[in-house]
């Protein structure tokens, strides 16, 4: 299947702000269920798709590995398999900023793990809705 991203709206049929129950009306129910860091809700895997829901059960966090039975696309970039990826997308959102290690794409509401680096479990993909890391941006650091 084929998720493309509307960057801090929506990545394939996963809208942010869905509740839980739309989005198992898409995913089916989740694999595993486990509290989220820090009290802020639940986290909840739907096979190779990891979702973050909020207190109030929204949708607020979409994560993406290279285990992903799909392809992961914005904007004719294939974010897993165009080895170009990065720099494309840092040239699409052109304020690239690096944070616990990522790097963070805000305009484009990505978090890349393991793509300025190697990571021992390769590539990740998060990906969230306007505002999620407005409260942290101070902290981050220039990339370029």
């Amino acid at each position: 299947m084929k998720y493309e991203i509307v960057p801090l709206i929506s990545v394939g049929p996963l809208k942010f702000g869905a509740l839980i129950e739309e989005v198992e009306l898409i995913l089916g129910s989740a694999t595993h269920v486990s509290k989220a860091p820090f009290n802020l809700g639940t986290c909840r895997d739907y096979g190779s798709i990891s979702l973050g829901f909020d207190n109030d059960n929204k949708l607020i966090h979409a994560g993406f590995g290279t285990d992903f039975e799909g392809t992961l696309e914005y904007s004719g970039i294939d974010l897993f398999q165009d080895a170009d990826a990065l720099r494309k997308l840092i040239e699409l959102d052109r304020s690239p900023k690096l944070w616990v290690g990522s790097v963070m794409l805000m305009k484009l509401g990505m978090q890349l793990g393991g793509y300025h680096t190697t990571a021992d479990e390769g590539k990740t993909v998060s990906l969230f809705p306007a505002g999620r890391y407005d409260d942290k941006v101070s902290r981050f650091k220039e990339l370029l």
